[in-house]
């Protein structure tokens, strides 16, 4: 794993924004060539005037992938045929070249077409074939392990890592899907024999598969202190990180905020322990790693309390380990998920402040019954409650002066993932801004993040290589006055100004007394780049 840090200007993180977007299009135009592969070719261009039957199939091989299977004693030597398609189907064009022979022709799966005569169409339907098929989970990963057998036989097949199955059947033929912790499927073999089926997770499964730093396990089986997440519910929350989604998720978790500016991470502890260890895909990675990873880039979570954590990664992992495993790319038709939120949120509470004239009417209460003269006579309370000369005797609510009811949050995530039996792709980006209740457009946090995942299967070696590409492009821009250096400073200073305190004169305009948060703070840069193999 290689590491590298950097800061620097506004125009310099547009330039790694550019680059990392170039990268981004390059692996997709990638991904979209495999699957090319495996879904073009299926339009056929012919100009042919009397050729040989057998030759005008070998013309639509050439330039398909189509391959065919006959019988030469089945075939006429003599047929001549001619033809002028463009951009036709093979529908259309075995129709043509079949006309008046009397065969009869059938695409198999994997782009093989077989010609026989009407009596050998008939015993054709009986003959075992091979079905090829993918299972998948309800993100659109490949389930590995999942048993698929015939029913009411003995005979069945086990997905592999990407969810790929092969199995001998007969066209209607009953396949039966199963799988600890997913509702049991049955679904009957098609006349195209490929089949793409989704799992759903039993509700309640007590004997879920978990993660345990060496592998996986079910919960019943281990005796380590292990919390899973269902992610799909976090990924769905409208929070600025991971580490907020994960509030009152798992058991032992306790998260701590640190502040309410934009972009400030809540600090997570396992059993009020110190900092716990961070693995992602297997590598330790540090805590602003994990808080800047996509929710919707995570396909498993696990936490490990105990010894469990230990056991594995020695003393670096005595406060506790948090395991993330983030998706892959699947083998078939290319799945392409769109998702923005548009979020508002509020404080829990406004506290409640006190008008002029009430804190003035207090302080003279204070001391009347101390029996001392009040500091604000009668005659100068009645202009503070009836606001008869508000630039003279202001009622200020500093609360609607400087901050708004609500602060608004976007959030959009685009991912791909495609791929065949030798080679699958998971790409994504997502782009998060968010804003504070501060009355000024110069508070935010924007952070744009990708991740990039290759699975390479060499099987004729047993070989499987992973690689990896993440990182995130993060700016914050926090606004001061010339009495506070921070969101809370900024925030205290509100709450604390008096009422009696004019914010604007009558013309609109600050007045000496206003101390708005208005002066922009620097902006800083932080880019990391984590490349890992």
């Amino acid at each position: 794993m290689k590491k590298s840090a950097c800061s620097g200007s506004s125009m310099s993180a547009v330039r790694k924004t550019i680059l990392i977007m170039k990268l981004s299009v390059f692996f997709l135009l990638l991904a979209m060539q495999i699957s090319a592969v495996n879904y073009g070719q299926k339009y056929l261009n012919l100009k042919e005037s009397n050729i040989a039957l057998q030759d005008v199939l070998k013309k639509i091989e050439n330039q398909s992938s189509f391959r065919f299977y006959y019988s030469n004693d089945v075939l006429p030597s003599q047929k001549l045929v001619s033809i002028n398609v463009v951009n036709a189907s093979l529908d259309n064009v075995m129709e043509k070249v079949l006309e008046g022979t009397g065969l009869h022709w059938k695409e198999i799966n994997q782009n093989r077409v077989v010609i026989t005569d009407a009596e050998t169409k008939i015993r054709m339907v009986s003959l075992v074939k091979s079905i090829n098929g993918s299972v998948m989970n309800e993100n659109g990963e490949g389930l590995a392990g999942v048993s698929v057998t015939i029913k009411g036989a003995g005979t069945g097949a086990v997905t592999n890592e990407s969810g790929a199955f092969t199995i001998n059947a007969n066209v209607g033929d009953m396949l039966v899907f199963s799988a600890v912790g997913f509702i049991e499927q049955e679904v009957k073999v098609p006349a195209d024999g490929e089949i793409h089926i989704v799992m759903i997770r039993q509700v309640g499964q007590m004997d879920e598969v978990v993660v345990v730093g060496y592998g996986t396990t079910t919960r019943r089986a281990t005796t380590s202190s292990v919390s899973t997440v269902d992610i799909g519910k976090v990924a769905s929350i409208p929070a600025q990180s991971i580490s907020d989604g994960l509030q009152g998720r798992a058991s032992g978790i306790i998260m701590t905020s640190s502040s309410g500016a934009p972009g400030a991470k809540s600090q997570i502890s396992i059993r009020g322990g110190g900092t716990p260890l961070y693995v992602i895909d297997g590598v330790i990675r540090s805590q602003n790693d994990f808080e800047n990873i996509n929710p919707n880039d995570i396909a498993d979570f696990s936490v490990l309390k105990d010894a469990a954590a230990t056991a594995v990664y020695g003393s670096i992992g005595a406060n506790g380990a948090i395991l993330v495993t983030t998706k892959k790319g699947v083998a078939g038709k290319p799945l392409i998920n769109y998702s923005y939120n548009k979020i508002w949120s509020q404080p829990t509470i406004f506290p409640k402040k006190m008008g002029s004239f009430e804190k003035l009417s207090a302080i003279n209460d204070v001391y009347k019954a101390e029996g001392s003269n009040p500091p604000t006579p009668d005659s100068i309370l009645q202009y503070y409650n009836n606001q008869s000369k508000p630039f003279v005797y202001p009622n200020t609510d500093w609360q609607k002066v400087g901050l708004n009811s609500w602060a608004p949050e976007d959030r959009h995530d685009l991912s791909f993932a495609t791929g065949t039996k030798l080679l699958t792709l998971y790409s994504s980006i997502s782009y998060y801004d968010q804003g504070t209740i501060l009355k000024t457009d110069n508070n935010y946090n924007r952070r744009l993040t990708y991740r990039i995942n290759t699975v390479s299967n060499f099987d004729d070696i047993h070989l499987k290589v992973t690689t990896g590409l993440d990182g995130f492009i993060e700016t914050n821009s926090i606004p001061n006055s010339s009495t506070a250096s921070n969101f809370s400073q900024i925030f205290s200073h509100i709450q604390n100004k008096p009422p009696t305190a004019l914010a604007y004169n009558n013309f609109g305009l600050p007045s000496a007394n206003t101390i708005l948060p208005i002066t922009l703070q620097s902006n800083y840069l932080l880019c990391r780049v984590i490349t890992e193999g």
